[in-house]
């Protein structure tokens, strides 16, 4: 992965742990780097549709850091590999007993949500397991025609993904919460503006064979 990433994530934690000497509820500042398309793909350990049935807050240690326990239900798995029909992620913040920490720019998934996961590691303690955390966080909805349709975990409709060739030759920005790559509308905009759920896994898969073709070009068995 990213090691700019990973060292940023790395930071947080302590931040987070040294936050609870604040007042009860916390607001924490992040700071994480924008990816492209391509980088979600290879980076994520699993990419998967699904449904959060169950989200509860818990102070994670005597230190009192509180963090939130999200069950997904896996209805379709787009990449990557999981042998159950369930996956718990755990993310830094939520609020249990009075006391509340938020992280700035991570956004947890809401009970009842469907959407489209990004997961950076199903195992590994991250303060937000979704890779580049709004960045692998994509919500569906049903637009008033009964479609589904995909938004950024922000509400804005996505209307397309487009590849980005060179963008990781150069020094990354920092992410506005949306992936490089990915075109999306205004938060008021209709969800039938934003691609059909199926079209959007579609492009999904047709980018990974893409991948999977240039790598076996350059390494032939």
């Amino acid at each position: 992965m990213n090691n700019k990433l990973l060292a940023m994530q790395q930071l947080l934690r302590v931040v987070c742990v040294l936050a609870l000497m604040l007042p009860a509820s916390v607001a924490l500042a992040s700071t994480i780097l924008q990816l492209d398309v391509d980088a979600l793909l290879e980076q994520a350990e699993l990419v998967f549709e699904g449904e959060v049935i169950e989200s509860s807050a818990f102070e994670k240690d005597a230190n009192g850091a509180v963090h939130t326990r999200v069950v997904f239900r896996i209805d379709e798995i787009i990449a990557g590999a999981h042998s159950g029909s369930k996956l718990t992620l755990e993310f830094a913040g939520g609020q249990v007993h009075g006391k509340g920490m938020r992280v700035s720019g991570s956004i947890l998934p809401a009970q009842g949500e469907r959407g489209i996961y990004f997961v950076e590691s199903i195992s590994r303690g991250l303060v937000n397991p979704l890779l580049g955390w709004s960045q692998g966080h994509f919500t569906l909805t049903r637009d008033s025609a009964g479609k589904e349709r995909v938004l950024t975990n922000r509400s804005r409709p996505v209307k397309g993904i487009a590849l980005t060739p060179q963008a990781r030759d150069l020094r990354a920005p920092f992410s506005n919460g949306v992936a490089r790559g990915v075109r999306t509308g205004s938060a008021g905009e209709a969800a039938a503006a934003g691609m059909q759920s199926a079209e959007f896994k579609r492009q999904l898969r047709e980018r990974l064979r893409e991948k999977a073709a240039q790598r076996n070009v350059r390494n032939p068995h």
